[in-house]
């Protein structure tokens, strides 16, 4: 287990290499995620490694790059949480003001 905090790091060397264009502030390393800004939207993507066992309900682990602590993490959770809050506010208004070039709230949500 030591070698995964390494993760992180190894993890922002591949949007480097994939966007040679990029300058180095637009990926930030983050405790147990990379963040990659795209200059033209202005959007942020953070980019997760997680370690999945095979757990039926698709819970993994994510490892922090600082400490190596492990966290509990479930992708369909996340997504189940992201559409509830979407149902229950009006956040498409915002995000087409904050984010006029970029996809609809529809659409990053599957719907």
């Amino acid at each position: 287990m030591r070698a995964l905090p390494r993760r992180v790091p190894w993890l922002a060397s591949k949007p480097e290499k994939a966007f040679p264009n990029f300058k180095p502030e637009q990926v930030t390393r983050k405790t147990y995620s990379v963040g990659v800004k795209f200059m033209t939207t202005g959007n942020e993507v953070d980019i997760v490694p997680i370690l999945y066992w095979g757990d039926p309900a698709w819970r993994g682990t994510l490892i922090s790059k600082d400490t190596g602590e492990e966290l509990m993490t479930s992708v369909p959770r996340h997504l189940q949480f992201i559409r509830k809050r979407v149902r229950e506010a009006d956040y498409s208004v915002k995000w087409k003001i904050t984010h006029p070039k970029s996809v609809s709230t529809a659409a990053l949500l599957g719907e």
